[in-house]
């Protein structure tokens, strides 16, 4: 993949943010081209540990920051910046994290502190800033799950939704997140209901427009995935899979963590 080769001088926090744009259509590619898995694997790690080393920066101003990008050692120093370290670029690395079993990215990303988000470029409004506490406190002994929980179902509010944010808030966002519920609650067929019409508002979603339908992020779903692997890893649920479409949604080889 020729960005890893020919733009050494970028590095994997440049002001582009090139590697991890780049990474993010090789792995959907390589997926649906249905390359090796290592080969898939390798573009979505890229684009994670890119991600994880820009919150990193944000974290350390003024510090020799350390970090790893597809196996090559960068320093670099830390500055405060509102690119690249809003809610959407936060769960595009925790998703990832999940499917690739990287709990040390699971850590790091769990102590990202809510400043840093509020801090970016992208309003925070009260249903981003539920989801992203909610998913910090999975993996918290000390978190209360019921009342951040609560607190998510509460900041779904229709009537706040823009025109411009109401197909991908209610197709993609809301489906996706209140399916934690049911990973955590004590029904697999809750589960099972919950993603079969999760899986179908994606699709709902991304056939809605020529440009939905070319838009590579569409291809499979790094969110669902990352239910699915949630699910399968506390609960050993699979999605019930009901057709072949459905299975490049949400990779089964992804969900069963088969790497090999």
């Amino acid at each position: 993949m020729s960005f890893l080769d020919d733009n050494p001088e970028v590095g994997p926090c440049g002001p582009r943010h090139l590697w991890a744009t780049d990474a993010d259509e090789a792995f959907q590619c390589a997926v649906k081209l249905r390359k090796t898995h290592s080969e898939s694997l390798r573009y979505l790690a890229i684009g994670l540990e890119t991600r994880v080393a820009t919150f990193r920066l944000c974290m350390h101003p003024g510090e020799q920051v350390e970090y790893c990008v597809d196996g090559k050692k960068y320093i670099k120093e830390g500055e405060v910046t509102s690119s690249y370290v809003d809610q959407g670029v936060w769960l595009d690395a925790y998703y990832s994290a999940l499917i690739l079993r990287n709990n040390e990215a699971i850590r790091e990303l769990s102590m990202v502190p809510e400043a840093v988000i509020k801090n970016s470029y992208f309003r925070l409004d009260d249903f981003s800033l539920a989801e992203f506490n909610l998913l910090q406190g999975l993996f918290n002994a000390s978190a209360n799950f019921q009342s951040l929980f609560e607190s998510l179902a509460n900041a779904i509010k229709p009537e706040e939704v823009t025109a411009e944010r109401e197909g991908i808030f209610f197709d993609i966002l809301v489906p996706t997140a209140m399916m934690i519920g049911h990973i955590f609650g004590r029904s697999e067929t809750g589960y099972q209901d919950a993603m079969s019409e999760a899986l179908q508002q994606h699709w709902n979603y991304y056939s809605s427009s020529d440009d939905h339908i070319r838009a590579k992020g569409g291809w499979t779903s790094l969110r669902l995935t990352a239910m699915a692997v949630l699910a399968y890893e506390h609960k050993g649920y699979l999605p019930a899979y009901k057709s072949d479409l459905e299975r490049e949604y949400v990779p089964e080889w992804l969900v069963k963590g088969d790497f090999t």
